[in-house]
């Protein structure tokens, strides 16, 4: 009975292992691929025209430059600085001091035209400083009042509006005017109505206060200190160096080698032509052309690495 039981068994599990397995798989026969072929193209140059900010005449809400304004530079300088002030701000008068400064160390570059707005509900003697302007360039001293008040802002702005007439009237008389006449056109109707008017203009086109600044015609609301804006004007003024791309002259079976003359000595550099044809082809051809001459390190950390190139400055 027991041999017949273990055999029932036996063959029950012979069966369950029969159904559990697999049956054979059929090979299946393989995709054909293609060979990637990689066609081999020379290196190229492409030319992009910089062009960092929109030119002087971009559209705007802020009326165009015109010959009622006053300017300082080049008319066909590659920027236009336009900013409005109030002579009694001492904000103003900050960013006249550094826009001047930039003016001087970039003649040819650089043209600055001042707007005022006189912030009347602000400034107790607003209105009068921008008069004495205008009643000096009835006289041809429009710069030298409106450079005095600026420069001259601790003297002034503290005065009752009565001691300011008497002051500005002195300083008239110093720039060598007919005091007379400063006197009689300060307060002309036709000079009060300017400046009031002035005032109208900025309140209708919603200028925000002073100083407002606008580089080639858009409104700049960055830092308005020294290195900033000189930055801004050397990157523009760089636009006027852009290249074609140059012809391919270097040749990848050459050594060139490349010397920096520093003030701590010469770094020299190995090019790797056959490795970056077209980059060192750019660089000779840059060199020849003076783009790294006079060149400072814009970046340096001291036992790692220094970077030139730059003539802007900016990296």
């Amino acid at each position: 009975m027991n041999k017949s039981i273990t055999a029932f068994l036996s063959v029950i599990v012979l069966l369950s292992i029969a159904a559990c397995t697999a049956p054979e798989s059929q090979p299946i026969a393989p995709t054909p691929t293609l060979p990637n072929i990689i066609i081999p193209t020379p290196p190229s140059c492409t030319s992009i025209p910089v062009q960092p900010t929109p030119g002087p005449d971009s559209p705007s809400i802020i009326p165009p430059v015109s010959e009622t304004d006053h300017t300082r530079g080049p008319e066909d300088a590659i920027v236009t600085v336009l900013y409005y002030g109030d002579y009694q701000d001492v904000r103003s008068g900050l960013f006249e001091e550094t826009i001047n400064r930039i003016r001087t160390e970039h003649p040819e570059d650089i043209r600055a035209v001042t707007r005022v707005f006189p912030l009347l509900s602000v400034d107790d003697k607003a209105a009068l400083a921008a008069q004495a302007v205008e009643a000096a360039a009835e006289q041809g001293k429009f710069w030298e009042m409106h450079d005095l008040l600026y420069a001259q802002q601790e003297n002034w702005i503290a005065l009752s509006v009565e001691d300011f007439e008497q002051w500005v009237t002195a300083q008239a008389s110093a720039l060598e005017m007919n005091v007379s006449q400063f006197e009689s056109d300060l307060k002309r109707e036709d000079i009060v109505l300017k400046v009031q008017q002035a005032w109208e203009e900025g309140q209708k086109i919603g200028l925000p206060g002073v100083p407002l600044v606008l580089i080639n015609g858009q409104i700049y609301g960055g830092p308005r200190d020294y290195n900033s804006l000189n930055d801004i004007v050397r990157l523009i003024a760089l636009g006027k160096r852009q290249f074609a791309c140059p012809p391919m002259t270097v040749q990848a079976n050459k050594q060139y080698i490349a010397t920096l003359h520093t003030e701590k000595g010469d770094v020299v550099i190995q090019l790797f032509a056959d490795k970056a044809p077209v980059t060192v082809n750019s660089f000779l051809f840059l060199v020849r052309n003076g783009w790294y001459d006079d060149v400072t390190f814009h970046r340096v950390l001291h036992e790692l690495f220094a970077q030139t190139g730059d003539p802007s400055g900016t990296g």
